[in-house]
């Protein structure tokens, strides 16, 4: 019995069969949403000074992990995939870095001292990969725009848009909702210059 359990170890050391068997949890994936504008017109910044404050998210869809809606009340999270900073972040940092570019308005930082005009609040609604039928990405965030001394609301809107998918893949997912956000956002800058003349 002792040759027995001598062998075994000897066994177990020179082929690592003893070793743990537990198997390396897959590496996570991490995207970054980046939404470019088309080159096309832009102002002369006569527009309102804005100041985008931070956004919000539901619950729901506030996570980095990935989230797909795939019944009618189920929505799974992807474990394995998600993005660098929580969704209202990169939304938000999306909306100022596309309402600066368009150079129709001048954006405010937040401790400026210089008062902004306006002030952009916004709700990121939902962030999801719709796969009830054929695969979308789908963006949603309601937005409230204050005048400077908060007696007027200039715009209360929610913006949708649904970016059709060439496949249910993650990767193809980000880039459709990158596609969607600047949708979004090409109509919030109009709906903000509408206001603004």
């Amino acid at each position: 019995m002792k040759h027995f359990n001598t062998a075994l170890v000897l066994l177990c050391l020179t082929t690592g069969g003893c070793l743990s068997l537990a198997k390396q949890p897959p590496e996570t994936t991490r995207y970054v949403l980046d939404v470019r504008r088309d080159a096309g017109e832009t102002g002369n910044r006569s527009g309102p000074r804005i100041e985008v404050r931070s956004f919000h998210s539901s619950a729901s869809f506030g996570g980095r992990k990935l989230v797909y809606r795939t019944g009618e009340h189920e929505v799974e999270s992807d474990y394995y995939h998600e993005l660098v900073v929580p969704p209202a972040v990169a939304v938000s940092e999306a909306t100022r870095a596309w309402l600066s570019a368009s150079e129709r308005f001048t954006t405010a930082h937040a401790g400026s001292s210089v008062s902004p005009d306006w002030t952009i609040e916004g709700d990121l609604v939902t962030m999801h990969g719709d796969y009830r039928g054929e695969p979308r990405a789908v963006v949603g965030i309601h937005v409230t725009v204050v005048a400077r001394d908060g007696s007027r609301i200039v715009l209360d809107e929610l913006f949708e848009h649904a970016e059709p998918m060439a496949s249910e893949g993650p990767a193809e997912l980000v880039a459709a909702w990158n596609r969607a956000l600047g949708a979004i956002l090409t109509r919030l800058e109009t709906s903000l210059a509408t206001a603004a003349s």
